[in-house]
């Protein structure tokens, strides 16, 4: 991946995994791409559909973790 990590890990809270885990495979897999690409390198994922949906109610979640992680970087 040519973009550098903003940070070296991703937080999954038990809720994004209770969101996606009857979901097919494949939208599991798509899932988490986006939450790791999103929360290690800020790509902002091209989803649609139910993916969206998740995804827009995890990124606060994310988004609070990032800030929360170059707060105690700096």
């Amino acid at each position: 991946m040519a973009t550098q990590p903003q940070k070296n890990s991703v937080l999954i809270y038990e809720s994004f995994w209770l969101a996606i885990c009857d979901l097919d495979v494949t939208v599991q897999a798509r899932m988490f791409k986006a939450i790791m690409e999103y929360g290690m390198y800020g790509i902002q994922p091209q989803l649609s559909g139910i993916e969206k949906s998740l995804f827009v109610l995890m990124k606060p979640q994310i988004d609070a973790n990032i800030t929360r992680y170059n707060n105690r970087k700096s």
